[in-house]
């Protein structure tokens, strides 16, 4: 569909990292079999010419794009990155401070 709901015959094309692709989670309604148009797959990564090959797997996107909503690998990763950048304790903060002083001066 186009921004006003028409169908059209073209596609649009992400390539993601499926690392990439985890974090930024899927909303519900994409996770429903059939979201995603039927030539949609897994691939190889893009070469330095941006050809790839399709890579063949029993896993299907809408199982891929559940595991990863049940997973949420992004809210998790978000709260480890909170964790290590905003640790609560005062001398986990005074290392963290002093690293990053150390780090921009160097």
């Amino acid at each position: 569909e186009d921004a006003f709901g028409v169908k059209t015959a073209g596609f649009r094309v992400k390539t993601f990292s499926l690392l990439h692709a985890a974090l930024g989670n899927f909303e519900q309604r994409e996770t429903q079999e059939g979201y995603f148009n039927s030539a949609s797959g897994f691939i190889t990564q893009p070469d330095v010419r941006g050809l790839f090959e399709r890579h063949t797997t029993t896993l299907k996107i809408h199982a891929f794009t559940q595991l990863c909503r049940d997973l949420d690998l992004g809210k998790q990763y978000q709260a480890h990155l909170r964790a290590q950048l905003k640790p609560h304790d005062a001398k986990s903060q005074a290392e963290l401070r002093e690293r990053y002083t150390r780090h921009q001066k160097a």
